[in-house]
């Protein structure tokens, strides 16, 4: 393989590597909200259970 090649082909690894690297920030993006949402809704439903028990 000459030069050309070889830069060429690492090009092509490197744009590769970025695009899955994109994809992962992306889902790990999607799944860091996922977690804030249930967090928030594990802080709502604990709010509501200590305002029921306070209203007995």
């Amino acid at each position: 393989m000459n030069d050309y090649h070889k830069d060429t082909r690492y090009k092509e690894l490197s744009a590769k590597a970025q695009r899955k690297m994109d994809i992962l920030t992306v889902k790990m993006a999607e799944i860091n909200e996922k977690i804030e949402n249930n967090e928030k809704r594990h802080k709502q439903a604990e709010a509501v259970k200590c305002i029921k028990n306070f209203e007995k």
